[in-house]
């Protein structure tokens, strides 16, 4: 059976929020990303984040993650589904006991989590976060440093965004 690689819809009245990171070993830069959409598959809003010095790619990518719901959380966001496709984020949290060096971030992250009114945060194939990814990638990749906060969607992303919010219609 072949996994379900679209993006899919968070319930009404729900948010869905996928995030992203990416870092590079030869010069310690990563970037961090995050869009957040409405349950028709509309983006609100978006996001990037350079970021310097972070020595591991599981320390990148937990950061990423605790960016991302920082920032949900000053949006005053009550309900959303978080998603991401970041593998060491997924091991840390499901294994806390392994990754001790990170037990700060880790429970940083789950308290915070308390502070939403309903929350889920999910694992998924990296085809479900195609977007995340590419925004967080043009960081490492495109050399884009400069960190944003932008609403609707992206002009470099809109045939991203379009097919995405096309096939969530297919499936309603």
């Amino acid at each position: 059976m072949v996994p379900h690689v679209r993006w899919c819809r968070p319930p009404r009245n729900w948010l869905k929020c996928n995030v992203s990171a990416s870092w590079g070993s030869h010069n310690l830069k990563g970037g961090a990303a995050r869009i957040v959409q409405d349950h028709c598959g509309i983006p609100l809003f978006h996001s990037r984040r350079a970021f310097f010095g972070h020595t591991s790619i599981i320390e990148a990518e937990l950061q990423s993650l605790l960016w991302s719901i920082r920032a949900l959380i000053d949006l005053r966001i009550k309900s959303v589904v978080i998603e991401s496709s970041l593998i060491q984020v997924r091991e840390a949290l499901l294994k806390p006991h392994e990754h001790l060096e990170w037990r700060h971030l880790i429970d940083t992250i789950t308290g915070l989590l308390n502070e939403f009114d309903g929350v889920s945060l999910e694992h998924v194939v990296a085809g479900r976060n195609k977007i995340a990814s590419s925004i967080a990638q043009s960081v490492t990749s495109d050399h884009r440093y400069q960190s944003y906060v932008a609403t609707g969607g992206h002009t470099w992303l809109s045939s991203l965004l379009r097919k995405e919010e096309l096939s969530s219609l297919v499936r309603s």
